[in-house]
Order: structure tokens, then sequence, then C-alpha cells
């Protein structure tokens, strides 16, 4: 990696003298898909669910892998209260 790409890197990507980012090169083939996410009484589910609860989609499949929607109605925890937190992850 080259030393003006490292300096950019936050302090923790750059500690004990390695990078955590890789100078080699990957090649990634590119997938569409579509996920409706559909909650039935929102406004039931943003009053029961404090911050930090979730409400999660089933598995779905995009690009031949499975994925996961956790949509968070009142924040991912409670210093984000107030807010709307979505996560997509690897099922």
């Amino acid at each position: 990696m080259s030393s003006s790409i490292a300096k950019l890197l936050p302090p923790l990507a750059r500690s004990s003298g390695r990078h955590l980012l890789s100078g080699t090169m990957t090649t990634a083939r590119m997938a569409t898909g579509t996920h409706l996410h559909q909650i039935d009484g929102y406004s039931l589910v943003e009053g029961s669910l404090v911050a930090g609860e979730f409400v999660s989609s089933t598995p779905f499949l995009v690009g031949g892998r499975w994925w996961q929607l956790f949509y968070y109605p009142n924040g991912i925890d409670s210093d984000h209260r107030g807010f709307v937190s979505a996560e997509l992850s690897l099922a």
C-alpha cells in the first residue's frame, strides 16, 4: 500500500505497523436484486421496541449469497434514539 493512502487511514487501521487493508486487487462481479421489507402495523412496532431492538427480514438471496436486513425503528442504541437505523448482513 502506498504511504499516501496509509496516511489517510485512521490510526487503528495502522496499528502494530501492519495495515488492515491489503495491497492486492480483487475483481468482483456485479449482482443486482431487490428485496421489499414491509412492516405491517409499523406504528405498533415502533412504539413497542426500544433503542437497540430490531425487526429482521427473512433471509433473501441476491448474487448467490443469502442476506438479511435488520431494521431498528428507534435507533441502533440509546445514543441514536430518535433515528432509524438499518443493517444489511450476510446471513
